[in-house]
């Protein structure tokens, strides 16, 4: 790794399609657009990102919440494809899988 960093803000918000094999709770796709760069790598040419091809993700169902779980955190695994621009070329992809 090159130490670059990216931050994005979100353009677009899109549910997952139900197109491909149904996925359900998938966490939405994403366009975000790159509002600052930390670093000079491969990060710092980044103009805007994607989040597509999402599976899981979303938080637990609110009828599953109950006093018992007041101030905790609950993790939701997901998986997704990330692709990384620069004006006018894609720089690179990338795989979250998160479990």
């Amino acid at each position: 790794m090159d130490g670059s960093e990216v931050t994005g803000e979100m353009v677009a918000k899109e549910d997952a399609p139900k197109v491909e094999a149904p996925k359900p709770g998938a966490i939405p796709w994403l366009l975000l657009k790159a509002v600052s760069h930390t670093g000079e790598g491969i990060f710092s040419r980044v103009t805007s990102i994607q989040r597509i091809h999402t599976a899981g993700g979303l938080p637990p169902e609110a009828n599953s919440c109950d006093a018992s779980a007041r101030d905790t955190e609950s993790n939701s695994a997901y998986s997704a494809d990330y692709y990384f621009y620069e004006a006018g070329q894609k720089v690179g992809k990338g795989k979250k899988r998160e479990n």
